[in-house]
């Protein structure tokens, strides 16, 4: 379960495809990227759907205005996204094989990823009758991070066997989300002003990634790849506990496809049993919630405030343990095509189902991601290290209790003879797990040998049940229940069922609070032969919050604890809505607010009926190839083709292709080649900070701003560059230079789904009518 809130919590392991090359004699290097800008994401949706976000908005609005209520609002998205890949021959190196050094030749992929958004959103909205009035405002922030180094190495021998691969990793991840909700409730005469604020964030940085692979012999794989032939696919697989007797082989078998037509299918197996890894990682996590007017529930002001702020770092060295490897290449059977590079000059490509990428790298990649976030458990995750966060703890403990609680009981756990528990998987696997033996085989008092999980199965295997020892040790039932509590006092109640006629007993209770502390404890003596008892009791608490009951039932005779239960809750104080909260609540439900959300709801519908005629996506049906060179049998970059219907098709992202056209409704991602790709990476090696990849003085808060406000930013006059000292300066300059601890200031922010959040907006309000009817 930790493991899994751990990948829970980092969920911000990034998909990407990447390059690759593996061939002859090849001195120029190849390289390729992408690059998208943020700023043209509402043209881009425009011209994929037909339909103007802005216009929208517009509509959403005027939606507002018709039904009285002033609705603004305002978006701004700025930032970019980077992806380059290069490919070149590396130098020679040596490796030991067998304990003998060999030089082998090399061949480099290195991708550099540089992301990063800044995002910005703002609804207002105003309404107001006789009765009372709500002035809301909505804004969302946010900021994104992520940049990847990665340099991906394999060696081959003289006759281009594969005999391993490394990959270098350096990762830095972050992303961080912030909600304010801002206002005014008002009602007969009283107003109820709030100011409420939620952040929270992640990051995740991998430091100094390295992970080796070795083959047990030489791979034909990259051989095998350069003799595939149009219309065949190549499957290989490396296992790391490939017996000593199996070889590595090749299986060429005919297959069919979905459409029953027969294909090649050449498969591949290698043994890869020596793989390491080496990684360093640092996670953060981030929540923060201020605001919440308690006071109007009858709280302590700011009792729902929390911080919550934590960072881990962890460390390993040593074999995988999390390893997997292997790939797939299907090679279409169609004609070739020629592609452009930056240089005018033309390469014939085929091609190809497959990830443009030397064949281990994808799984290189994941390997590295997955070792690290998984953790080594050498130190405190994440997950632990929030679980023992006092404010998390107060704010989330009994929820993360029951998440764990509920994990464990699915697990089923076996009772020893020393009543010791351990998980039942590992109940006669030839371990003594028990420290008695008892998991594996049980030696009844009469020699009798029975097996392990005969043990405390409820059954008297032995002759005279000496093999049930659970029941003999707590051989009575317990039934605790607490009821209700006030700050300085608790009441609970207690049956006790199967006690001996013939024993007494003592029966004990503590209370304790969430620190250990005794608030109070007590005991009751069972004289009279009964064999059940019920008792209620009050405890004295100190204080609202988390408090434990703990029952122990001892039988007098000889001192044996025959029966303990424990149960735990929280104290909370009971929510009391103030005098103010109440008198607004039942001006506002005596409001026509419910029939203005009507009547809002019936004018967006009419209102986005007129967007159905614009509704028009651009195309019917999309492929992704990656393009490959059998001269140099290397991937060379990837192609993005669309079909708007028929048999035209055009490429949207993607080198210039003879097969394809250009688009006249196409997206705004810019593709390099070349020596273009290797100086756009060069430039960007050194933009790791949030103020290098988002420009912000394109980043324009002005009419967000302005909503945040409650101000149209329609009556805005024009905003004015200044610098420092309040001079103007032309455009494209700033007065000053902006830092990145500076950007989170200035820049509020949030992702591109804010848009498309809008739509679900906008149709949320549609469908109040439609469910009505």
């Amino acid at each position: 379960m930790r493991k899994a809130l751990a990948l829970l919590l980092t969920s911000l392991l990034i998909a990407t495809t990447l390059p690759t090359s593996v061939a002859a004699d090849e001195p120029e290097p190849i390289a390729w990227g992408i690059e998208y800008d943020y700023t043209n994401l509402n043209t881009d949706i425009a011209s994929m759907i037909g339909i103007d976000l802005q216009e929208v908005f517009q509509e959403v609005m005027a939606a507002g205005d018709d039904s009285g209520i002033d609705l603004l609002i305002g978006s701004v998205t700025t930032g970019t996204t980077t992806i380059v890949f290069e490919q070149y021959d590396g130098p020679m190196a040596t490796l030991s094989v067998d304990g003998t050094p060999t030089d082998f030749s090399t061949k480099v992929t290195e991708l550099t990823v540089r992301h990063g958004i800044l995002d910005d959103f703002a609804i207002h909205s105003e309404w107001s009758d006789s009765f009372g009035g709500i002035d809301l405002t909505i804004g969302y922030d946010s900021e994104q991070l992520f940049n990847a180094d990665v340099v991906y190495t394999e060696y081959f021998d003289s006759d281009m066997g594969l005999h391993g691969m490394d990959m270098e990793m350096e990762i830095e991840a972050m992303i961080e989300y912030t909600i304010g909700f801002s206002g005014e409730l008002s009602g007969d005469g009283e107003t109820l002003p709030f100011d409420i604020d939620f952040t929270i964030g992640t990051s995740f940085d991998i430091n100094n990634g390295l992970l080796e692979v070795r083959m047990d012999e030489a791979s034909p794989l990259y051989t095998e790849q350069a003799d595939l032939e149009a219309g065949e696919q190549l499957q290989w697989h490396c296992n790391d506990d490939m017996d000593y007797e199996d070889e590595p082989y090749v299986n060429e078998d005919m297959e069919y496809n979905d459409d029953g037509e027969m294909y090649t299918s050449i498969d591949i197996g290698d043994g890869c049993a020596d793989h390491n890894i080496h990684y360093e990682t640092e996670t953060s996590v981030l929540l923060e919630l201020t605001g919440i007017p308690t006071e109007e529930f009858g709280l302590p002001a700011g009792d729902f405030d929390v911080t919550i702020s934590d960072t881990v770092t962890d460390m390993y060295d040593g074999e995988v343990e999390l390893f997997f490897m292997g790939g797939v290449m299907g090679l279409l059977d169609e004609p070739t095509q020629m592609i452009t590079i930056d240089d005018g000059s033309a390469i014939e490509v085929h091609q190809a189902y497959a990830s443009p990428t030397p064949m281990p790298f994808p799984a290189m990649w994941a390997m590295l991601w997955a070792n690290s976030v998984v953790g080594s458990g050498d130190y405190p995750g994440i997950v632990d290290a929030l679980l023992n966060n006092e404010n998390f703890e107060e704010a989330f403990g009994s929820w993360a209790d029951d998440i764990l609680e509920g994990d464990e009981g699915e697990e089923e756990y076996f009772i020893c003879a020393n009543l010791n528990e351990i998980p039942y998987d590992y109940v006669e696997d030839g371990y003594d797990d028990c420290g008695d033996n008892s998991d594996e085989e049980f030696v009844c008092d009469d020699g009798e040998v029975i097996y392990g999980s005969w043990v405390n199965d409820g059954d008297d295997d032995c002759a005279n049940g000496e093999d049930e020892t659970y029941k003999k040790a707590d051989d009575v039932e317990i039934y605790l229940s607490m009821k209700g509590a006030s700050e300085s006092e608790m009441e609970f109640d207690y049956e006790v069922y199967g006690m001996d006629y013939d024993e007494n007993y003592e029966i004990s209770w503590t209370v304790t609070d969430d620190e250990g502390t005794t608030s109070d404890a007590g005991s009751d003596a069972v004289t009279d032969g009964s064999n059940e008892v019920y008792a209620a009791e009050y405890a004295e608490i100190d204080g609202f919050g988390e408090y434990c009951i703990d029952i122990e039932v001892t039988r007098m005779s000889d001192n044996q604890v025959v029966g303990t239960e424990q149960e735990c809750d929280s104290v909370s104080q009971d929510i009391e809505p103030s005098d103010r909260l109440i008198t607004i609540v039942e001006a506002l439900g005596e409001s026509t607010l419910e029939n203005t959300m009507e009547s809002f709801g019936q004018n967006l519908e009419n209102r986005l009926s007129g967007f159905e005629d614009d509704f028009d996506i651009a195309y019917e049906d999309g492929m992704i190839y990656a393009l490959y060179d059998t001269d140099t049998d290397r991937f060379v970059g990837f192609q993005l083709v669309a079909s708007p219907g028929g048999t035209q098709w055009y490429t949207l992202i993607g080198p210039e292709s003879t097969a394809y056209g250009t688009p006249q409704r196409g997206v705004s991602v810019t593709y390099f080649t070349g020596i273009a790709a290797v100086e756009e990476a060069a430039e960007i090696e050194d933009q790791t900070d949030l103020s290098d990849l988002v420009d912000v003085t394109q980043h324009n808060t002005y009419e967000v701003d302005a909503v945040n406000d409650g101000v149209d930013p329609e009556t805005l006059p024009d905003e004015p560059n200044t610098g420092e000292n309040g001079e103007t300066v032309e455009d494209g300059e700033t007065g000053e230079e902006i830092t990145e601890e500076e950007v989170s200031g200035l820049l509020p922010f949030l992702s591109p789904i804010t848009t498309l959040a809008m739509i679900a907006l906008a149709g949320m309000f549609v469908s109040i009518r439609s469910k009505d009817e």
